[in-house]
């Protein structure tokens, strides 16, 4: 009866359907064992073993199971603090465009306050002014028909041109009836903040003048012909636009133009668009040389007469300056000059490719590989000096031996084409001990003795 120790029904169940025998719904805990035991292929020792293995196997599922609610129990904490944490920041997010707005609005209405304080006022003393001047006019003729902060929009310096947005309220104004002396009044209306406190800086006189005032703002935000020009070169076709809106926009833009400069005469015109050819050929060097009279250039024969005189002084005073020493560019050398081919300049630098990219060793002067991979041994580094192999010449010790002294100097070989004319010769000790005057070259790691000379002091060669 051990073997049952630990089981559950579940677990008996499971036994007794792999013994062959029939399990139903009714069977108790005791039912099943009996079955069990009186089953004809029950034997003891296979019999624990299976059910130890049955009740691992559902402590296992079991196991799993517990494992994978606690891990479904954390994924949904985590995503309701998500949520939590996202709830949050949508709060604050609300809360700051709330506050930004309200800053917003409030600032908006200081703004409007202050407009309508200097729209009082300006109103007042025109009223004033008009009650002083006209005491026996009725009150009830100053009042507009018209309200013509209806009829126009306010004015956006950058969208509008000043100069036909003033057209456009002097052309209302007098539909409306409006008093001239208060036109001012109702200009500030339809201008900005900061363009209505610049209009209220000036003085009673100049700022309840309407002359004065559109000076004012003809000289501070009117286009200028050059502005004018730009925009009529640089305009393009709106998207949804009709080519006759685009036409009609430019044919604008160029009336402005023409009409900036003055250019009331065809030969005005033909200057004019003469010179802007000229201009359009101009580098961007001389255009800085003449910013400041560069948009008042207008005639082609004052522009080419002041580009010829900058381009005659320019050679003058480059010929007068003093030439540069030359150096040798490795990189641009070569780069634009047409004289010289593809293949002499591989003539000239080395061929490091061949025409299918593949890199060239500088071991074994063959393609598809470089140094560091070559097959071939590498080459055993022999020293001139000392006739040892391991090592160069830059390493060897006996020359530093022979070296030690700055007398005791070591010589080679050099050939008939060395430079017999330099006379800064000195006296010098030599290997076999013979005091020689010999060219010596303070910047060698070893000096250099003439075959003539050699021959002369009878040294094997």
């Amino acid at each position: 009866m051990s073997i049952f120790a630990g089981a559950r029904k579940c677990d008996l169940k499971i036994l007794t359907e792999e013994l062959g025998e029939t399990v139903n719904v009714s069977h108790k805990l005791k039912d099943l064992k009996k079955i069990i035991l009186a089953s004809k292929e029950y034997d003891v020792e296979s019999g624990k073993e299976w059910m130890n293995t049955i009740i691992n196997e559902r402590k296992e599922r079991e196991e799993n199971e517990r494992r994978n609610e606690e891990i479904q129990i954390a994924e949904q904490k985590r995503q309701e603090e998500i949520a939590e944490r996202r709830r949050q920041d949508e709060i604050q997010m609300a809360e700051r465009k709330r506050k930004e707005k309200y800053e917003e609005r409030k600032r908006k209405d200081e703004m409007e306050f202050e407009l309508q304080k200097i729209r009082l006022g300006a109103d007042g003393r025109s009223l004033n002014s008009n009650f002083v001047a006209n005491p026996n006019v009725n009150s009830a003729q100053t009042k507009p028909k018209l309200e013509i902060h209806y009829l126009m929009q306010k004015f956006n310096s950058d969208e509008n041109d000043i100069s036909l947005y003033l057209i456009m309220f002097e052309s209302l104004a007098k539909q409306a009836e409006i008093l001239e002396n208060t036109w001012v009044t109702y200009l500030l209306g339809l201008l900005p903040y900061d363009v209505a406190q610049l209009i209220a800086k000036e003085p009673d006189e100049i700022a309840n003048d309407y002359c004065e005032v559109k000076k004012i703002l003809l000289k501070r935000y009117k286009l200028t012909p050059e502005k004018i020009r730009q925009r009529f070169f640089m305009h393009n076709k709106n998207l949804g636009s009709t080519w006759k809106n685009f036409a009609y926009e430019l044919r604008s833009f160029f009336n402005e133009w023409v009409n900036g400069v003055k250019a009331d005469s065809f030969e005005i015109l033909r200057d004019l668009i003469i010179a802007d050819k000229i201009k359009r050929k101009v580098s961007q060097e001389v255009k800085d040389h003449f910013i400041d009279d560069w948009s008042k250039l207008n005639s082609p024969d004052d522009l080419v007469e002041k580009l010829d005189d900058y381009d005659t002084l320019r050679s003058t005073f480059r010929s007068k300056q003093p030439r540069k020493e030359w150096h040798y560019d490795r990189q641009n050398s070569f780069k634009d000059d047409s004289a010289f081919t593809t293949n002499e300049k591989k003539k000239l630098y080395g061929i490091t490719h061949n025409e299918r990219g593949e890199p060239k060793c500088f071991h074994c002067s063959n393609f598809g590989h470089i140094a560091r991979n070559c097959s071939l041994p590498n080459s055993v580094l022999t020293c001139r000096e000392g006739n040892e192999t391991g090592h160069k010449i830059i390493n060897c010790v006996a020359k530093e031996t022979n070296h030690s002294s700055e007398e005791s100097l070591s010589v080679r070989l050099v050939g008939e084409n060395s430079d017999d004319r330099n006379s800064f010769l000195k006296k010098a000790k030599i290997n076999n001990g013979d005091n020689v005057q010999a060219l010596i070259d303070t910047g060698s790691s070893c000096c250099l003795l003439k075959i003539s000379v050699a021959q002369k002091l009878k040294i094997e060669i």
